[in-house]
């Protein structure tokens, strides 16, 4: 969890301040945010809009990267309405924390859009520089990662998802 969450949205947990998660404008692809306008906005939209799940997320992660066992999934939910649910203890606090599914779909549909934005940027690339379109370029254009949200809204989703649960 800690690579993927680390390199998305790059964002610090700043005890010292006020306990709160704030975005690290000097990490991850905010570095290019002078290159690229529209980078620092949009991920800033995105860590407001995700701030308590990516709050959850950073607090599981932070138990398990720095106690052994200090958080402990104890249950994976599913059911009619959602399709999952994560239920971590952490034991210091003696706290629960639990992911739903909607959290981690709204999130990743918001990461695709930004990432279709950027996709679009590296296209016009070699037309700008009139260089031609290497197999580097190819390789992030080939799949706008807009499509992946077509996945996550069908209702196909849930019907797959319980496929992958033991029988």
């Amino acid at each position: 969890m800690s690579q993927i969450e680390d390199s998305v949205i790059p964002y610090d947990l700043h005890t010292k301040e006020n306990g709160r998660c704030k975005l690290d404008v000097k990490d991850g692809l905010l570095e290019f945010a002078t290159e690229i306008p529209f980078l620092k906005t949009d991920y800033e939209s995105i860590f407001t809009q995700n701030y308590d799940f990516l709050s959850k997320v950073k607090e599981i992660r932070n138990k398990f990267e720095h106690k052994m066992h200090g958080a402990e999934l104890i249950s994976i939910g599913r059911g009619n309405m959602i399709i999952f649910n994560l239920s971590y203890k952490i034991k210091a606090k003696d706290q629960w924390i639990i992911l739903y599914a909607g959290e981690f779909l709204k999130f990743t549909k918001q990461i695709n859009e930004l990432f279709s934005k950027l996709q679009n940027q590296v296209a016009s690339f070699p037309h700008q520089q009139d260089q031609t379109m290497d197999p580097y370029y190819r390789r992030l254009i080939r799949y706008d990662f807009r499509d992946f949200n077509q996945i996550y809204d069908s209702p196909l989703l849930k019907i797959v998802g319980k496929t992958l649960v033991q029988f």
